[in-house]
């Protein structure tokens, strides 16, 4: 049996009185920012988080012979040592279906040229829908460390559950705002992060550490 917290996901934006009644259209703007920096504060939780106040994030669960994958063969490239980590997913009976990485990361892929300085995989003029690697999609995201992306069954091993929608509350009563004419807009949101198999989730290393396990 296992328990997982709904936990709260907030964070405001301080604006002027002034501000609220003088410019046009404040309310879509307001609501436009605020949604950007939750949904950031989000998925860094969903990956990051330490637990106690925040969710239990998806890197700390994952096994530790499943981390740090890397590809013997000698001229492995960082797209092979990406497929180790498929490898290690497919092996808890599950296939992998995403891949989450760093734009670092990412950029040394598929920039990659053979020695006729053509362009290994589509190049710049590419008409696909979304990035993919190895047949499967890829999340570009500075929230996942440099080196380390995370190959998982992400539709079938672990689940996401909301308890309501985003809620948005204002108020002045913020540190020094009632005295300086200011407004904190909070916006939150509520979940819970499930993860049904743990070993369906794989992190390679691009860093040049260590071997395959």
């Amino acid at each position: 049996m296992t328990s997982e917290p709904v936990k709260k996901i907030a964070t405001f934006l301080p604006v002027t009185e002034e501000m609220l009644e003088d410019v046009a259209g404040i309310q879509s703007y307001i609501n436009a920012r605020l949604t950007l920096f939750v949904k950031i504060q989000e998925e860094n939780s969903l990956l990051n988080g330490a637990g106690t106040n925040d969710l239990v994030g998806l890197v700390s669960r994952i096994p530790a012979n499943n981390k740090g994958l890397r590809s013997n063969a000698a001229s492995a490239t960082d797209a092979d040592h990406i497929f180790r980590a498929i490898s290690r997913v497919r092996e808890a009976f599950l296939e992998p279906d995403g891949i989450i990485i760093h734009p670092n990361d990412w950029e040394g892929i598929v920039t990659l040229k053979n020695t006729t300085a053509n362009y290994m995989g589509t190049g710049p003029f590419s008409s696909e829908a979304g990035p993919n690697l190895w047949g499967m999609r890829v999340v570009v995201t500075t929230a996942v460390a440099e080196a380390k992306p995370i190959v998982g069954a992400f539709s079938t091993a672990s689940q996401v559950y909301r308890k309501g929608g985003l809620r948005v509350e204002a108020s002045n009563s913020h540190s020094t705002f009632f005295q300086e004419n200011k407004v904190a807009i909070r916006a939150e949101e509520r979940l819970a992060l499930a993860v049904y198999r743990p070993a369906a989730f794989a992190v390679a290393d691009l860093g040049g550490l260590g071997a395959a396990t």
